[in-house]
């Protein structure tokens, strides 16, 4: 399980590359690989962080990623990897909002722009 911010980031990478099928990551992994596991043991280390926040900001911001993590998953899940790696993003940078705060006002317009490209590929598929 990770523990740091940056072996959670890690984690958050290694999904991004990987969904759903971690076929290049199973190489160097010691067990297998699948899309449940790698979303549980990422979900239960943010809330872990979130847990031990003590900033009402960050709390806010990790459980938004917890919130974006649950999206993501669902995209993987139905096969539409570009919304679900759109969303792991924007966990992602969520989460680092709110373990860097020194990295707040950069995250906050990419977090804007993420949510923009979001929105329109999502209407994209309501139509």
């Amino acid at each position: 399980m990770p523990k740091t911010t940056t072996e959670i980031s890690d984690h958050f990478v290694g999904i991004y590359v990987g969904a759903p099928d971690f076929e290049a990551l199973q190489k160097a992994a010691k067990y297998p690989l699948t899309l449940d596991m790698m979303f549980g043991v990422l979900r239960a280390a943010v809330a872990g962080v979130e847990s031990r926040c003590k900033g009402a900001d960050a709390r806010t911001a990790y459980l938004k990623s917890l919130d974006e993590l649950t999206r993501a998953y669902h995209y993987y899940r139905v096969g539409e990897i570009r919304l679900g790696q759109l969303r792991i993003q924007l966990a992602h940078h969520l989460f680092r909002w709110g373990a860097l705060p020194r990295s707040r006002q950069m995250a906050d317009r990419y977090i804007e722009m993420l949510q923009q490209t979001l929105a329109e590929g999502e209407s994209e598929i309501a139509h």
